[in-house]
């Protein structure tokens, strides 16, 4: 594998960070880290254990099984010995993968195959080198590509050709994650965050007593990966993730881009317009391949499959006329963009008042999105206090409110203690307005501005001086009208 291969694995095709608060807490448990490298990739895992044990060395030994039973980089590996022709007893790590697989080729007419590995080879994403690839020798390929031409008899695998090779790529890093989840869970970890090659699983809460806190990069064509550029942040527990795009791992030739997304259908790369596809599910290696069938699909089937199940929720990335946009499962609220009018909610503000946006017509509204765990806009409000809050707060007409996701009263105490405003701040406890005012194409916003007829006159997202002198000269006008 050369350098560059591995560089690219190295910061994956979706950035999973973990995002703490600085703040205090209550829960005093150690928490352990581990990383390496496996499976072409890297992983790193952050784990609570009760009797604080390095489980470092169960962690190694649980991806070692793995890795001799689905690795196509080990030569000796279960999958490689099945790929090569040769007599294996099959363990149960690859019975519950291709088990598992051969579900999800089956719900998705195919577009999931594990049988797709002399396709990816063909287009010089596998094993071999690319070499010329013409629509003749593609058919000749896909004669030994179809899931429904492998049958599991008895413990033995029978292909229909020798020729046929399986991959196990699209599901394996999934599935690894759940094996580590169930070894940390045997030694009694309920905090947990495992990662492996951008799959994840987590358990409990991250050291800050939260919900680990996940960022999805937007799917910017880097192939060298330096672009991490952050997308939407989500937060979870007692689940798994996974995201599957194209933006990172593609060659061009000719003046055509080439994606490493195979269809196994076609025998040719993916053409469409879905860029990424995240899947949150029960466990990995079903989110792995559901994510997978996703990627192969586009952008309407797998709204369908998405909307047509309930052990999946699913997050795509597209693009339609030029545009970055996104479609979420779990949306709530409003999508909206300057010069539309503000919807109506209701907001409960830390002193426990009930402010009601539609009877604040005739004032000039500024509301920032925020959250206590949001590095980046801890160091806003102090901005907004003194550059904006401390120039317009006496003046009756202005209303400024600082909407804080679903936190507690304590939470948004140390929230205050800490960046020392004193601008008034609301709860959003149902997370109803959290996605409220996001822009179409850029996602979150941080502050809105409406004028005294409820409509929108700005949306920032940034945090620069450059923002901050537009919302104060924005704000100014629309008082003076």
């Amino acid at each position: 594998m050369n350098k560059k291969t591995i560089f690219s694995l190295l910061l994956l095709a979706v950035a999973v960070y973990f995002l703490f608060t600085e703040f205090p807490n209550n829960k005093k448990a150690k928490y352990q880290h581990c990383d390496g490298f496996v499976f072409g990739t890297v992983y790193s895992i952050t784990y609570s254990n009760p009797d604080n044990r390095d489980l470092s060395k169960q962690i190694n030994n649980a991806l070692s099984v793995v890795n001799n039973s689905l690795s196509m980089f080990n030569e000796e590996s279960t999958i490689s010995k099945i790929n090569n022709n040769q007599f294996v007893e099959l363990d149960s790590l690859f019975l519950k993968v291709w088990n598992g697989g051969q579900y999800v080729s089956r719900c998705t007419e195919g577009a999931f195959d594990m049988t797709v590995a002399p396709l990816v080879d063909l287009w010089g994403f596998g094993l071999k080198n690319r070499t010329s690839v013409s629509d003749a020798l593609v058919d000749s390929v896909r004669e030994y590509v179809g899931y429904e031409l492998v049958l599991l008899e008895n413990g033995v695998v029978h292909k229909a050709y020798p020729e046929m090779r399986i991959d196990a790529g699209a599901i394996a890093k999934g599935y690894a994650c759940d094996v580590v989840a169930d070894t940390l869970e045997a030694y009694g970890c309920t905090d947990f965050c495992i990662e492996i090659g951008g799959e994840l699983v987590v358990r409990g809460v991250n050291p800050n007593a939260e919900k680990w806190h996940i960022a999805i990069n937007k799917p910017i064509e880097d192939s060298l990966c330096l672009n991490r550029e952050i997308q939407e942040i989500v937060e979870l527990s007692d689940c798994a993730m996974a995201t599957s795009g194209n933006y990172r791992n593609f060659y061009e030739l000719d003046g055509k881009k080439y994606s490493h997304t195979i269809d196994p259908r076609t025998g040719y790369p993916v053409q469409h317009n879905l860029l990424s596809a995240t899947i949150i599910a029960p466990d990995c290696m079903t989110a792995d391949a559901w994510a997978t069938a996703c990627m192969v699909a586009g952008l309407d089937k797998a709204k369908a499959w998405i909307n047509n199940r309930k052990d999946l929720k699913g997050y795509l990335i597209y693009e339609e006329n030029g545009e970055i946009k996104v479609w979420n499962s779990e949306s709530r609220g409003y999508i909206v963009e300057v010069g539309d009018m503000a919807p109506d909610f209701k907001l409960e503000m830390d002193n426990g008042e009930i402010i009601q946006l539609s009877k604040l017509r005739g004032k000039v509204v500024m509301l920032q999105f925020t959250a206590s765990w949001c590095g980046i806009c801890r160091k806003e409000m102090p901005y907004i206090e003194s550059d904006i809050w401390q120039q317009f707060k006496n003046n009756e007409d202005f209303v400024l409110v600082g909407i804080d996701r679903e936190e507690t009263p304590d939470k948004v105490q140390q929230l205050r203690d800490f960046t020392k405003i004193t601008y008034p701040l609301a709860y959003d406890i149902n997370g109803d307005v959290f996605c409220l005012y996001a822009h179409k194409n850029e996602g979150i916003t941080r502050n809105v501005l409406i004028d005294r007829d409820g409509k929108i006159i700005m949306l920032t997202r940034k945090f620069d001086e450059d923002e901050f002198n537009a919302l104060c000269v924005k704000i100014k006008n629309a008082l003076d009208k």
